[in-house]
């Protein structure tokens, strides 16, 4: 099944939908930080973000990811902190 994964809420928020919007759901929140960019890895299995406040960036992903939910635990790769 083919999902699409878009931020909202103002940048706090990771939704994600079918191909033509349907089923719409909220798949993150973080009302202290914001969701910056998305990525899907090739194999469709993960779905990377950034995430952050003006201080410092993390890159996170979501493990496991399935259509129907998520799986796993939020791991994070890198951190950048801005000067």
């Amino acid at each position: 099944m083919i999902a699409i994964a878009h931020i909202g809420g103002d940048g706090h928020e990771i939704w994600i939908s079918g191909p033509s919007g349907d089923n719409p759901r909220i798949l993150q929140e973080d009302k202290d930080r914001s969701y910056r960019a998305l990525a899907w890895s090739p194999t469709v299995r993960r779905l990377a973000y950034m995430r952050g406040t003006s201080d410092a960036v993390t890159i996170e992903t979501i493990p496991g990811f399935r259509t129907q939910g998520v799986g796993g635990l939020l791991q994070c790769c890198e951190v950048f902190a801005r000067s």
